[in-house]
């Protein structure tokens, strides 16, 4: 995996995740400033929730979090963060940094308080094939984790709205750029249109943060049509979220928007670089087993943009104490100052 990732490009990786056992860890993590948190648990690990992780067995977190980063195939520091965090969870993954697990069970040190507390850690079997995610209730239900739980969630709809009626914010939520069976993104399209004409909406919002990818000209009807529109192809007017999850067809469906229309992007910046490489095909590593995805194409969907990550224009990142309270940060940014963008 390191020497792979040593190419540095994300779109060529080894598909560790379906090589490793069923062990995993009930816990979902985030990388903050730099320091390590669990943000959603089981029930029976709820103390050690919304504080910061300082060892993993008899391991610095940040030492974990940095030998994990060797094995990451990325762009930028900010695609790190959203592979460390679910290699996190796998158990054989922490062993291959000589982290001790003793029969699935892992011991953690937190801060909490004045102090640092231990906790041990059951794993979990995981379904790997469908990657479904382990059968734990999650015991954390908001918005926040909802952007995690889309990466692992294989039956989250690819694409819906929703309505502020008091802000008059349409929010369309693009997850993935993939058709849904039986309802293309065409005809949701067109239904969407047709609502917002229905509507005395003032504002688009398109939250990309959890779109990792598929096709990037499914989303070009909407597009064209939104560039076309008087009064919403204007500063404030139409606005797209991002953040470190916004990767391959969905950050160039965000570099195009961009590029051709007066979209302005809220968030952090994104896990995929706007002009790179991609249209992997697998290839099988006969002594391992194992599969790696190579790139064949490079793409350029922003031409003259030189940075590793798509910025945005109003950066906006995650704090431990939004996913402790559920508020969502854009969302609260478009209300409150909306009108200045």
């Amino acid at each position: 995996m390191k020497l792979v990732a040593s190419i540095g490009e994300a779109h060529t990786y080894v598909e560790w995740y379906e090589s490793f056992d069923n062990s995993i860890l009930p816990m979902k993590f985030v990388i903050i400033d730099g320091e390590l948190y669990c943000v959603n648990t089981s029930k029976d690990y709820k103390d050690i929730l919304f504080n910061k992780i300082i060892t993993i067995g008899d391991k610095d977190a940040s030492s974990v979090i940095s030998g994990l980063s060797e094995l990451v195939s990325s762009e930028n520091k900010y695609w790190d963060k959203v592979n460390v965090v679910a290699m996190l969870r796998y158990t054989l993954m922490l062993e291959t940094l000589g982290v001790n697990v003793d029969d699935g069970t892992v011991s953690f040190t937190y801060s909490e308080g004045n102090g640092n507390k231990d906790l041990l850690v059951k794993s979990e079997d995981n379904v790997i094939a469908d990657r479904d995610g382990v059968e734990t209730e999650f015991i954390v239900d908001n918005e926040l984790n909802h952007v995690i739980d889309v990466m692992d969630d294989i039956n989250a709809p690819n694409y819906f709205y929703v309505y502020d009626h008091i802000n008059k914010i349409l929010t369309v939520n693009y997850n993935r750029c993939a058709n849904t069976e039986g309802y293309s993104f065409r005809e949701f399209n067109k239904d969407l249109w047709s609502f917002i004409s229905a509507t005395d909406a003032e504002k688009i919002v398109v939250d990309m943060r959890c779109n990792m990818g598929g096709s990037s000209r499914i989303f070009d009807d909407f597009r064209n049509q939104l560039v076309r529109h008087k009064t919403f192809n204007k500063p404030g007017k139409f606005i797209i979220l991002v953040g470190n999850r916004t990767f391959s067809s969905g950050v160039a469906s965000a570099s195009i928007a961009k590029r051709l229309s007066n979209v302005t992007i809220i968030g952090e910046p994104t896990g995929g670089k706007p002009n790179s490489y991609g249209n992997p095909v697998k290839v099988e590593l006969k002594n391992s087993g194992m599969n790696v995805q190579c790139s064949t194409r490079y793409f350029e969907f922003y031409p003259g943009y030189e940075h590793e990550t798509l910025i945005p224009d109003v950066i906006i990142e995650n704090k431990i104490d939004n996913y402790r309270s559920g508020n969502d940060p854009l969302y609260e940014y478009l209300v409150i100052h909306g009108d200045t963008l």
